[in-house]
């Protein structure tokens, strides 16, 4: 098995085993330093199909909100190398109600040509390296936009 391999097994184990203990760790809220690992390898997965296409990809964390469910990462393609500002809060009214009436896990918003909102709940499962390499495919296979920096691929 390839260590790619290997760390789905790991995570399979460490969050999806029937027993108590694994289900509290699968439902505490992710750490700060899980997210921007997840942001890290989401990156640096996107940046492969960036890199064929002249962009620069980035993933940064929003800031999280106390008491909410949920957790945000804005995705954004630019011509120039990312100056790492500051991500603005993402406007949760448009998202909850999404998320609420269709009981997801995961969501994702364009908000512009060259940006991108994914809001996951804030449950440690939902942010380990191989989710991350999962939303990387996803995000190439939906949204070529995103990555081509247009409206539409």
């Amino acid at each position: 098995m390839r260590e790619r391999d290997l760390g789905v097994v790991a995570d399979t184990l460490k969050f999806g085993l029937p027993f108590a203990g694994n289900r509290r760790l699968a439902q505490a809220p992710a750490e700060d330093e899980a997210v921007n690992e997840f942001c890290a390898v989401l990156e640096a997965e996107l940046s492969l199909w960036g890199k064929r296409l002249g962009r620069c990809i980035e993933a940064r964390p929003a800031a999280k909100l106390d008491a909410s469910p949920w957790r945000g990462i804005r995705l954004t393609s630019s011509v120039a190398k990312p100056n790492g500002q500051a991500v603005p809060h993402i406007d949760w009214g448009k998202f909850l109600p999404l998320a609420d009436h269709f009981a997801a896990t995961e969501f994702i918003f364009e908000e512009a040509n060259d940006c991108l909102w994914l809001g996951r709940l804030d449950q440690a499962r939902y942010w380990s390296e191989s989710q991350a390499r999962a939303v990387a495919q996803r995000v190439a296979w939906e949204h070529m936009d995103l990555l081509k920096g247009r409206a539409s691929a």
